[in-house]
């Protein structure tokens, strides 16, 4: 015959609140980790213009304006020789 052991009332050695409590906080930290995180890089006005990005932007809007004149003028010409050069130089290099 087997005894069977009766515990009283208040026998659960966990306590339900913090249970719950440890739940939601798990389910907190499982919302934030799913959350998509990004990182983000601003540069200043001050940074770019020591840099000269400014600069370099203002020169090369400068010659593609030229370029643009020249080709609605019927003027730009393409020198072959120069860019067979530079390609050639380009290619040897590698």
């Amino acid at each position: 015959m087997k005894k069977l052991k009766i515990n009283g009332y208040h026998s659960n050695p966990i306590n339900p609140y913090q249970h719950y409590s440890q739940t939601t906080k798990r389910l907190a930290q499982t919302k934030q980790s799913s959350q998509v995180k990004s990182d983000q890089v601003n540069i200043s006005d001050e940074a770019k213009k020591l840099q000269g990005i400014k600069r370099l932007e203002t020169e090369r809007m400068t010659k593609v304006n030229t370029i643009k004149e020249k080709i609605e003028n019927g003027t730009y010409s393409i020198n072959t020789d120069e860019v067979a050069k530079k390609m050639l130089s380009y290619w040897n290099s590698k």
